[in-house]
Parts: C-alpha cells; sequence; structure tokens
C-alpha cells in the first residue's frame, strides 16, 4: 500500500509541477482523470456533492493504482486482500 501512496503522489507532484498551455503527456493524464472523476461526481450529487470530490479522488486513485500494480508480473493486487475489503467496507 506504501507503494501505491508513493506512485499516486510521484504522479500528482510531477504532472503538476511544470504547467505549461500545451500540457505533457503526463499532466494530460493527471487532468484527465481529474475531469472524469470531478463529473462524475457532479453528475451524480450535483454541485453541492462537489465537497466531497477530494475524498472522492482519493478512493478512485488508490483502487486504480492498486489493481494496476496487480498487473506487473510477480505483483498482487492490494484490493484482493480481504482485509481491505473489510477496511472500505467499514470506512467508507
Amino acid at each position: 500500500m506504501l507503494i501505491v501512496f508513493l506512485a499516486i503522489t510521484a504522479l500528482m507532484v510531477l504532472s503538476t509541477s511544470g504547467r505549461h498551455i500545451v500540457p505533457t503527456r503526463l499532466q494530460a493524464a493527471a487532468e484527465m482523470a481529474y475531469e472524469f472523476v470531478a463529473s462524475t461526481v457532479r453528475d451524480t450529487a450535483g454541485n453541492a456533492g462537489m465537497r466531497f470530490f477530494p475524498f472522492v479522488f482519493s478512493v478512485f486513485m488508490f483502487v486504480l493504482f492498486s489493481n494496476l500494480i496487480g498487473l506487473i508480473p510477480g505483483a498482487f493486487t492490494v484490493t484482493s486482500q480481504i482485509i481491505v475489503t473489510f477496511a472500505f467496507a467499514a470506512f467508507i
């Protein structure tokens, strides 16, 4: 889970460190993820639901990167562990 946290932090810091008029590929990927989650929250909960956006975006990125790390040979998906599922169920 630490690897997932570090990967998310590195992606967001590196993609937003030097914002350009014409975005780089990394900046475009980060903006695309941001806009996808923002539009989903806005469509589902309306503008009043945007106060939950940081939490929803964090959960989305955690699940996305946890599952992407599972694609690496020899690695496992963090979300396949039952304790992570129980933690999501209890705290979310």
